[in-house]
């Protein structure tokens, strides 16, 4: 009996052994390959744009050339999310008919700097203006959401001599683009700091019981509109409509009256170009008329006719490296 049981257990043990050899499979080994990609870093400058450009601007009845001739020469570069830009000109006036037997005068230099900080959908930045007889301080901020976008410009001029300081907004809050037209309302804002800015006489010193300006706001209706875009040229338009002008005056002599433009009375077309002479090298400018038509505040006007025209041109190039 016992020969028996050694006898099962031995059969018992080979059947499992043999089954357990026929039930699981061989372990294979498997070699793996761990191939390393080179992982290119993005460049931290993205581009380099070189240019100058001339701007001339002039009011009807002044200079016969230009009563503001800028020339600039400026640099950009822009990274991920950064954009900088230094600019050094000149701005001069003018005339042909100058009294003081040359064709250019009241020349100042003009130094810019500027940063902006790009995020998804708005931006925000600085900009520093610095002239010979003035500075200008920008903050700036502005938010695009397709259909809806607006920006803003806070500054400060810190002025010499009898020109006092003053703040100013200028404000495009909302705008809407339907299709290819986009149309916003604009505020510029303007506050002289103290009692405000004093009448001057024509040599720049204070006038003895003279006005004293305040605060300035112009009102207006902007509209922008592409008119022609091909492979290489870019024609756009813009138009504005001047819907109300207030001035904060004191001091005003009895019947002395000062002069805002009327209603809806002022308009201004601006045409804007671009030429891509290739991928890199473009030729830009744009031409700016004003039609204002004046009418007299608190009392009597005799300019009322003066300043009535206005014109900017503007022609430049830049390089994209």
């Amino acid at each position: 009996m016992k020969k028996k049981a050694l006898l099962l257990g031995a059969i018992l043990a080979v059947s499992s052994s043999a089954y357990a050899k026929e039930v699981l499979p061989a372990v294979e080994e498997v070699q793996e390959t761990v191939i390393i990609a080179e992982v290119t870093p993005e460049p931290l400058i993205k581009s380099v744009t070189v240019g100058q450009s001339l701007e001339v601007d002039n009011t009807s009845g002044k200079k016969n050339i230009g009563e503001d001739v800028i020339f600039m020469n400026t640099a950009e570069l822009s990274t991920e999310n950064w954009d900088y830009t230094i600019g050094a000109g000149k701005v001069f006036s003018s005339d042909t008919h100058s009294r003081e037997g040359g064709l250019y005068g009241r020349e100042t230099s003009r130094m810019e700097l500027q940063a902006i900080r790009n995020f998804d959908n708005w931006f925000l930045g600085i900009k520093v203006q610095s002239n010979d007889d003035y500075d200008r301080w920008y903050l700036r901020t502005g938010y695009d959401y397709g259909m809806f976008s607006g920006w803003m410009d806070a500054q400060y001029y810190s002025q010499e001599k009898n020109n006092e300081d003053y703040g100013r907004i200028e404000i495009m809050p909302f705008n809407v683009t339907f299709g290819p037209i986009k149309v916003g309302y604009y505020l510029d804002y303007i506050d002289y700091t103290g009692k405000g800015q004093a009448q001057l006489k024509p040599n720049g010193d204070i006038e003895p019981n003279g006005y004293i300006l305040k605060k300035s706001a112009d009102h207006q209706l902007r509209a922008y509109a592409p008119l022609y875009n091909g492979e290489k040229l870019d024609l756009s338009l813009e138009y504005r409509l001047g819907l109300h002008n207030s001035m904060d005056y004191s001091n005003l002599t009895k019947n002395e009256g000062y002069r805002v433009y009327k209603d809806f009375n002022y308009n201004a077309m601006i045409i804007n170009a671009n030429y891509a002479l290739n991928d890199s090298f473009d030729i830009y400018g744009y031409y700016r008329y004003d039609i204002s038509k004046f009418e007299a505040k608190d009392g009597t006007i005799t300019n009322e006719d003066n300043g009535k025209y206005y014109g900017e041109f503007q022609i430049g190039w830049a390089y994209t490296f």
